[in-house]
């Protein structure tokens, strides 16, 4: 009988070791979806990770070279962060006349938006500066007057945008606002929206 004693004994312990794991495993998920949400959370929201450019140099070489009307965002709050910036060529090249602009901002609300002006056929434009996304509803909504200009809402199915064109068919300009941002930033970032005078050289 005593064996049998012995035997059982160190059952016990081993198995309140796996309970005490268990719980520690079970404390700990929280804990860990805390640190994984923080982690992403200053990733892709306030930390300083968001890597930052100036989309200046890209702004004054469309003016300089493009054969179009371009714009640019100006004077926006510090909450809005520019991310990324290029010329758009004609030919797809890094030596071709510019034919648009476009700039990538995380906004103050941490949301992301696309600002694209472009030289061409706005339905083409429209889908180019879409990153890939398809277009759901266009028109989406009543045009909006911003800076006198007539902006139209859109959705596609990675989010909402506002389209402006001027001019018709090859020669127009079309002014494309599209990303996760609300109506209301992407609203300001059209009202930033000014001319790029050519620089005289």
């Amino acid at each position: 009988h005593h064996g049998c004693v012995a035997d059982t004994q160190p059952y016990r312990p081993r198995k309140r070791g796996f309970e005490t794991m268990a719980d520690m495993l079970r404390s700990l998920v929280p804990i860990a979806i805390i640190v994984l949400g923080l982690a992403y959370f200053c990733d892709a929201r306030g930390g300083e990770p968001v890597h930052t450019i100036d989309p200046t140099g890209d702004i004054v070489s469309a003016a300089q070279y493009g054969d179009f009307a371009v714009v640019a965002p100006k004077e926006l709050s510090k909450g809005w962060r520019p991310t990324s910036s290029g010329l758009l060529r004609n030919d797809g090249s890094d030596t071709g006349t510019p034919v648009g602009l476009t700039i990538g901002y995380v906004t103050p609300k941490t949301q992301f938006a696309r600002f694209t002006v472009r030289l061409g056929d706005p339905q083409i434009v429209l889908y180019k500066s879409v990153d890939g996304a398809s277009i759901d509803k266009m028109p989406s909504g009543d045009p909006v007057m911003i800076n006198g200009q007539s902006f139209t809402p859109f959705e596609t199915n990675k989010g909402r945008g506002l389209s402006a064109t001027t001019g018709t068919g090859e020669t127009s300009v079309s002014t494309i606002l599209v990303g996760s941002a609300s109506m209301a930033e992407l609203t300001e970032l059209a009202a930033s929206l000014q001319p790029v005078p050519k620089r005289v050289s």
